[in-house]
């Protein structure tokens, strides 16, 4: 069996009526609204079908793609795309997400967030997209049925920022232990880079936020050099860009 398609064995041992089908449509439907406020590039998966129940009419660089640029057939249209070497980590991690989800209570099953970002191959050239991935619909035995994906670009520059998160609680893929493990607390964020984030997202300049804080323009300047330190980026839109993806405000 190809590596894309061990991706999406399913494992609904039920089968799926189709008036349990028709009762989607509404899902679906409101997800044509989220598109329109968010812009955003999104798909739903049918894990028992192994297909896409649903999409944007414009996803990112995938409409870009042509026959010369497509490597592979996967439900995953990214996963056309995607460099050998980053599916190789998707399958690794597939396993360790897999024994992590089935320990979770059935309300957290449904409602966590699964972030990992790859390489994606697209006219001869490299491209870092994040990929977020959360259930949509599972069965009553709490078997995944729909999966929601929602695609952006990346800060990072190769696949290794791996992390599933949902209420109170936050994990990263250890490479090492081959194993989720509780979030690295060092890299929670403080009250005063909070305070500087959400001014940058409103476009403020360094010295306005000094100015709106209360601070000096140099006590701004370090606390963001440590918050660069800390995300391992070198921007305030890379920042940004990070702390949205892996859910740190």
């Amino acid at each position: 069996m190809k590596k894309e398609e061990l991706m999406f064995i399913s494992n609904i041992s039920e089968p799926i009526s189709n008036k349990e089908y028709a009762n989607l449509k509404p899902i679906l439907e409101s997800l044509d609204a989220t598109t329109r406020l968010t812009n955003s590039s999104l798909f739903v998966i049918d894990f028992a079908k192994s297909e896409i129940a649903y999409r944007t009419d414009d996803l990112l660089f995938i409409d870009e793609a042509t026959k010369r640029d497509i490597q592979r057939e996967s439900p995953n249209p990214y996963w056309s795309l995607i460099l050998e070497d980053d599916l190789d980590v998707m399958l690794e991690t597939r396993e360790a997400y897999l024994q992590f989800v089935h320990k979770l209570k059935p309300s957290q099953r449904l409602k966590h967030t699964f972030v990992i970002d790859y390489r994606i191959r697209l006219r001869r050239r490299e491209f870092m997209i994040t990929q977020k991935f959360t259930p949509l619909k599972l069965r009553p035995n709490g078997e995944l049925w729909l999966g929601l994906f929602c695609i952006t670009t990346s800060t990072h520059k190769s696949c290794e920022h791996i992390a599933i998160f949902g209420n109170n609680f936050r994990y990263t893929y250890d490479f090492e232990q081959k194993a989720f493990l509780p979030f690295n607390e060092n890299m929670e964020l403080t009250l005063m880079e909070k305070a500087i984030l959400l001014r940058a997202a409103k476009g403020m300049t360094t010295e306005q936020i000094a100015d709106d804080l209360c601070r000096s323009v140099n006590t701004i300047k370090t606390h963001k050099s440590r918050l660069f330190d800390k995300l391992h980026v070198s921007s305030m839109s890379e920042a940004m860009t990070f702390v949205q993806n892996y859910d740190l405000y």
